[in-house]
């Protein structure tokens, strides 16, 4: 962690986008053993690949109700390259996403869906609350990666962020669960976007750990030698996701 804190000083002077080892996308399913200060639950994601767009499905269950998620998001990005001044390099365009999720037995449901032209989301909102109810746009900040935070893994992947030890990388993190993510998470932003950080740890128990600064909270990534997602952690959030070992 000290490797990693020392990095996080040098964001200013190390951040440009540069040529990568790109890892191949496949398609995947995997289940997870979900854990928040709600309680326990099961995780299910998988990630549809192609040569033009990758799909990612997120889905949380209780354990003793399999049958209907408490918590869906689907998430769309394009597969391309971006242009920088150390040449062309392989990058995702995220394009729209879809967020459901239950309070009190209710559903709350929010689409994000990109315009090139106003380079901005349009958001639509349905839910039994007027204010999270309608249409809304959020402009898109500074940046050169992008990324819905549900896709975390597959961006670092693509970006060619998992063969990177030297330095930081920035990242701008879009909340695919906008605006509902201010009731899940604490301490965030607002506006959907969430300017961070992306470095290498360490390598324990061989697995390769890396963390992304959100703000000011820290969530490590763990990736096992073939570059497979396995474990999450968001100490601040009281939020872990650990790979299940009985996969269906």
């Amino acid at each position: 962690m000290k490797l990693l804190k020392f990095l996080f000083l040098t964001i200013l002077t190390s951040c440009s986008l540069h040529m990568v080892n790109s890892s191949r996308i496949a398609s995947s399913s995997a289940t997870y053993l979900f854990k928040d200060r709600t309680g326990e639950f099961l995780l299910k994601r998988s990630v549809k690949a192609s040569k033009s767009k990758i799909v990612v499905k997120r889905e949380i269950f209780s354990p003793n109700e399999l049958n209907r998620p408490v918590e869906k998001t689907v998430s769309v990005s394009k597969l391309g390259t971006v242009k920088t001044p150390n040449g062309v390099v392989p990058g995702m365009r995220p394009e729209v996403s879809q967020h459901s999720i239950w309070f009190e037995g209710e559903k709350y449901f929010s689409q994000l869906k990109l315009s090139l032209k106003e380079k901005a989301f349009n958001v639509t909102m349905k839910s039994p609350e007027e204010k999270w109810s309608g249409e809304t746009t959020i402009k898109f900040p500074a940046g050169k990666i992008f990324c819905f935070f549900s896709q975390i893994p597959e961006c670092a992947k693509r970006y060619g962020l998992l063969d990177e030890r030297s330095r930081p990388v920035q990242i701008q993190v879009i909340w695919d669960n906008y605006p509902y993510h201010n009731e899940i998470y604490d301490n965030l932003s607002k506006d959907g976007f969430e300017k961070s950080t992306w470095a290498f740890d360490s390598n324990e128990d061989g697995l390769d750990r890396f963390g992304l600064l959100i703000g000011q909270q820290l969530v490590l990534y763990e990736f096992d030698s073939e570059d497979n997602f396995v474990n999450m952690y968001w100490v601040l959030q009281g939020i872990s996701m650990q790979k299940s070992e009985e996969q269906n």
